[in-house]
């Protein structure tokens, strides 16, 4: 799939893209058809990638999250989104993490999760607030393979997110011998973990098979929204030096992008 760079050139004038620069996230990117040959539809329900325009002076980030949330929240979640004054305004859920867990041992070892969910009896849920939707509960689908370098000299992965322990235990998935993708019980790609595109910064993101993910949330009588979210930003030494009409823009939130999206209105 292509994915156009989020740190464009226009409008040349640094302020106003501060202000106003066009970040495109595709409907290709959110719920794809096909991955690497693997046929879908897909969901993504992670991706995290940074952009940097040396040229340009500016740089631009955004996250993908996929969230589980009953089917009246769903219907209103695109416009809450949109009445926000700034999506730092509100709180969202964090991905649980695993340090001390080998790659091998996703998701089938007990101790994959363990460590949180001893402290943490729902790590995967939380109660969050929109405008004109009130208090609800939402579900994150993901963990975090946290891995720390330091530990191995041959494994410097750590970071990347795999599907949560509940999803993989309702579901059936096992884990696969490339990496950190998932086999459902049939041996077919169920999740799919990559790396960013290389005219990317950095990033990484794990798509899960739709009608996994969709099984899933059905399970619960849940339906999947996806937020959308991310910053433009000057490049760092222009940050550092904080000019007053930046510290004007992140004080207004006007740094900020987001969205709010339904699968289910993607096709």
């Amino acid at each position: 799939m292509e994915i156009p760079r989020w740190a464009r050139s226009t409008p040349a004038n640094l302020p106003n893209w501060v202000r106003r620069g066009i970040v495109t996230v595709p409907d290709e990117l959110l719920t794809p058809s096909e991955l690497a040959g693997d046929d879908g539809p897909w969901v993504a329900v992670h991706v995290s990638m940074r952009d940097l325009n040396h040229i340009a002076g500016r740089r631009a980030w955004g996250l993908v999250e996929a969230m589980l949330v009953e089917p009246a929240v769903a219907t209103q979640f695109e416009a809450a989104i949109d009445a926000l004054s700034g999506w730092s305004t509100t709180r969202w859920p964090g991905d649980p993490s695993d340090y001390y867990t080998y790659a091998g041992e996703i998701p089938w070892s007990p101790k994959f999760a363990a460590s949180i969910m001893r402290w943490e009896e729902e790590p995967y849920r939380d109660r969050l607030e929109l405008p004109g939707v009130g208090a609800f509960d939402a579900e994150i689908v993901t963990h975090r393979f946290a891995w720390e370098s330091h530990h191995s000299t041959t494994n410097e992965q750590g970071g990347l997110l795999v599907p949560s322990r509940r999803l993989s235990e309702a579901m059936g998935l096992l884990g696969s011998p490339d990496g950190l993708d998932h086999v459902d019980a049939d041996g077919r790609v169920a999740a799919r973990v990559f790396l960013a595109p290389p005219h990317f910064e950095s990033g990484h993101a794990l798509f899960i098979r739709r009608d996994v993910l969709e099984g899933y949330a059905s399970r619960l009588g849940r339906e999947v929204v996806l937020m959308v979210r991310g910053e433009r930003q000057p490049d760092y030494e222009l940050v550092s030096s904080r000019p007053r009409w930046y510290l004007n823009a992140v004080r207004s939130n006007a740094d900020e992008w987001a969205f709010g999206r339904r699968p289910r209105d993607l096709g």
